[in-house]
């Protein structure tokens, strides 16, 4: 699956990949076979690995938010470091997703 989503201008791809070696898109992240969603600004590109539907949309949903803090550039997201604070966005992403999956969205349209 590959689906377009527009963030700050920005035509980003979202791939959806079977093994979880194809998911690194970042040349920085080779060896992490531990990786479930990647993001490469470059490349415009959003890649997370097949999981279970709900999973999946939280997954892709997170990523997103990394790419909207990045394209919208929000301080308060990110750390002294340039770090995402994936904490915040982890439990950003849970309560969209279920927002989402309440109203019967359980993925992201093909």
């Amino acid at each position: 699956m590959n689906t377009k989503v527009k963030i700050g201008g920005a035509q980003y791809t979202i791939e959806i990949v079977d093994d979880k070696n194809k998911v690194c898109l970042n040349n920085n992240n080779k060896n992490n076979t531990n990786l479930l969603g990647d993001i490469s600004y470059s490349k415009q590109c959003i890649r997370v690995l097949k999981l279970p539907p709900e999973r999946e949309l939280r997954l892709i949903i997170f990523e997103i938010l990394k790419c909207i803090i990045h394209e919208y550039n929000i301080r308060e997201l990110i750390d002294d470091n340039g770090n995402h604070l994936t904490i915040a966005i982890d439990q950003l992403s849970i309560g969209l997703g279920e927002a989402l999956e309440s109203v019967g969205v359980t993925k992201i349209a093909e």
